[in-house]
């Protein structure tokens, strides 16, 4: 049955909002000008002190799918979970989105009809464009960032990159509802909940899918979270990946990657009870010394001898040449990403 011939929505799209008044009227046409499909759109006002409820209203003015829920300042995480038990339990698909991006044409109607053909895919992303205002300090990293997440795709490649970074961007993914509901919904830790979610699912063995459209513009300034949240802070990453990698390989790892974000992973395991057997790195300056308070030496390549020899092994080099070749050489020894070893940077 053609989406719009339907009488009863069945994508609800989520938006929590604090203080996004310069942009939340554009934000909100962008949803409501979504045509294909029949939805709701959910905006949880945080508590904001810049009239963006107000606005919101305003741009959707006539519309019946518009609902509109003030749930005082409790944070992000609150207004998600707020959100997600407003939303009926009979909704299938829950869309998020963020009060200061754009939702460009075709992405609900494309998103519902991918998860509708492909029972096997929880989450679908889409690749996304990036609009940098001009308060917004220049941003190599997320600017490498979106590169990469952009040439993300089918279900291995995400689950195969899932512990180098957040494999989908958070506005930009339609979720079957009852995965999400599964899961726990949102939690609130020290690390960002996007990246805490998708650990999490995938862990539960759910598949992932990026659509290779950009459907979101996302509008980079200033006050954007990701620039001002302390769980953005790269620390915070080490200590999530170090979380759910225990979870994944157990109580002792080796490290590949002698130098900075190779000890900071270290030292995120260690903070999670995790021994490290060793690093390994191809430095020959390194190889031989001993770090972590002369705890744990540093091996070379050629003291790898092939599946069984150690504990597993995580990459902690985020140079992506440099990790396809740590990718290479550990293949050519017989190790099997995934069970032997993974990329965590």
């Amino acid at each position: 049955m053609a989406c719009q011939t339907r009488c009863v929505p069945d994508v609800a799209v989520l938006v929590p909002v604090f203080n996004a008044a310069p942009w939340i009227q554009d934000a909100v046409r962008s949803v409501l000008s979504q045509s294909g499909c029949k939805f709701e759109l959910h905006l949880v006002d945080d508590g904001s002190t810049d009239g963006t409820a107000e606005l919101a209203e305003v741009a959707a003015a006539g519309h019946s799918a518009f609902r509109l829920t003030r749930g005082g300042r409790q944070g992000l995480v609150a207004s998600l979970n707020l959100g997600l038990a407003l939303i009926s339990p009979e909704m299938p698909f829950i869309a998020r989105f963020d009060g200061d991006d754009l939702m460009l044409p075709g992405r609900l109607a494309a998103q519902r009809g991918f998860l509708l053909d492909n029972p096997d895919i929880a989450v679908v992303s889409s690749r996304v464009e990036v609009e940098r205002a001009e308060d917004a300090a220049p941003a190599q990293g997320m600017d490498r960032y979106v590169d990469w997440l952009n040439g993300l795709e089918k279900p291995e490649q995400i689950a195969r990159e899932i512990f180098v970074e957040a494999p989908v961007c958070h506005p930009a993914v339609m979720m079957r509802a009852d995965v999400l509901r599964g899961v726990g919904g949102y939690r609130d830790r020290v690390w960002t909940e996007d990246y805490d979610l998708w650990l999490r699912l995938h862990e539960a063995g759910h598949r992932f899918y990026t659509l290779q459209v950009p459907f979101v513009r996302w509008r980079d300034h200033g006050a954007r979270v990701t620039r001002n949240d302390p769980r953005c802070r790269p620390d915070r990453f080490f200590l999530i990946k170090a979380h759910f990698l225990k979870r994944r390989f157990g109580d002792r790892l080796r490290v590949w990657g002698a130098g900075r974000d190779g000890r900071r992973l270290a030292a995120a395991l260690a903070n999670e009870g995790v021994t490290i057997e060793a690093f390994i790195d191809v430095d020959p300056r390194k190889i031989g010394r001993l770090k972590r308070g002369g705890t744990v030496a540093v091996v070379g390549e050629a003291d790898l001898l092939g599946p069984g020899d150690g504990a597993p092994i995580v990459s902690a080099v985020g140079i992506p040449r440099a990790r396809q070749e740590i990718r290479d050489a550990l293949d050519a020894k017989g190790y099997v990403e995934g069970r032997d070893y993974v990329c965590g940077a």
